[in-house]
């Protein structure tokens, strides 16, 4: 049985005896971390313009002159962003590993 194991060759870059692809194969060969990054920057960007016009729409300020918060849209878009913008600048400072 333990013949049975090792009698198959892993092709390089194959994980366990051919099967899956390995972690750092697939690491490797997927140089997008950049525009990605980038999106997620440029995506941030537009979230964060679209939240902090809804946070100046009517709507919102008659929802925070009732309640003293904006809408709930508004906050989403300028969390999302927020986050986006983080995520994107941190990807794209750190770059590829390749």
């Amino acid at each position: 049985m333990a013949g049975l194991l090792h009698s198959k060759q892993a092709a390089p870059g194959m994980g366990i005896a051919g099967g899956w692809p390995s972690h750092q194969s697939l690491t490797s060969s997927i140089p997008m971390n950049k525009p990605l990054s980038l999106a997620l920057v440029a995506i941030g960007v537009v979230l964060l313009i679209l939240g902090a016009s809804a946070s100046d729409s009517l709507s919102s300020e008659v929802s925070e002159f009732f309640s003293g918060s904006p809408t709930d849209k508004a906050i989403w878009l300028l969390i999302g962003g927020l986050a986006a913008l983080i995520i994107g600048g941190v990807g794209f400072l750190r770059g590829s590993r390749a």
